[in-house]
């Protein structure tokens, strides 16, 4: 059985470090068949972790769970599945074609109004958090005083 640790180390190598290097031949050898297959890639990679983060939350005591995500990386990597064109074409394509408009939107807003919204959190975690954490800081001192 596959265990966790080499589930995790397999997608961290082969997952991330194979294909970055491949993307940056692509890139490098201005091969545009070859730098399509790998943003196929990357972006069939992406919806990967994202779903990922859900399964090992939830399903991750399914029997051949570990064994089941490996397989899944390889569909993604090796060309003989020819795996990223596949889900890009007949899922990913098709789902971002209908709901264009709307991620269209929702990303102009967070491009308009994303660092407003940054900066009111930041503000908000130093005033309360930082504050909290100088005040429990400061608490010590005033109790020895006292003693």
């Amino acid at each position: 059985m596959v265990t966790a640790i080499f589930a995790r180390a397999a997608s961290s190598i082969l997952g991330t470090l194979w294909p970055a290097y491949r993307s940056y031949k692509a890139i490098k050898g201005k091969d545009v068949l070859e730098y399509k297959r790998w943003m196929q890639y990357w972006t069939c990679f992406g919806i990967f972790l994202v779903v990922e983060m859900f399964a090992d939350f939830l399903i991750w005591w399914f029997p051949f769970y570990y064994e089941l995500k490996f397989l899944v990386l390889l569909f993604l990597l090796l060309p003989y599945f020819n795996g990223p064109a596949t889900i890009f074409k007949r899922v990913v394509k098709p789902t971002l074609d209908k709901h264009e408009e709307d991620i269209d939107e929702v990303l102009d807003q967070l491009d308009k109004h994303g660092y407003a919204w940054f900066t009111k959190v930041l503000d908000w975690l130093r005033r309360n958090v930082l504050g909290m954490l100088v005040n429990a800081s400061a608490a010590p001192e005033e109790d020895e005083k006292d003693q």
